[in-house]
């Protein structure tokens, strides 16, 4: 399995357009069948900032989710809306 993990600081005033955005993308059926998991958390003790995670079944399909619009509309989003802090890509080990 691979994926990747998004550590993003969202300004205070643009959270409710962040938030929508990502259900705007959680809710895209075009890549339905290759994620496996998306989620969205914010950290406890710092207001705003949030880590977007994903993980798909292959490594062709994740490629082919970070070339599409989703992902870059995503992207995109959190460009305006506020910063990334972080970008990991990551290998996932079923047990």
């Amino acid at each position: 399995m691979r994926g990747f993990e998004i550590v993003v600081k969202i300004n205070a005033h643009n959270r409710a357009e962040f938030l929508q955005a990502f259900e705007m993308a959680r809710n895209d059926r075009s890549y339905r069948s290759s994620c496996l998991d998306m989620a969205l958390f914010e950290e406890v003790n710092s207001v705003n900032t949030y880590l977007w995670i994903e993980h798909w079944q292959d490594e062709d399909a994740l490629l082919d989710y970070l070339q599409g619009s989703t992902y870059r509309m995503m992207i995109g989003a959190i460009n305006v809306l506020g910063i990334c802090v972080e970008i990991r890509m990551c290998r996932f080990e079923e047990k």
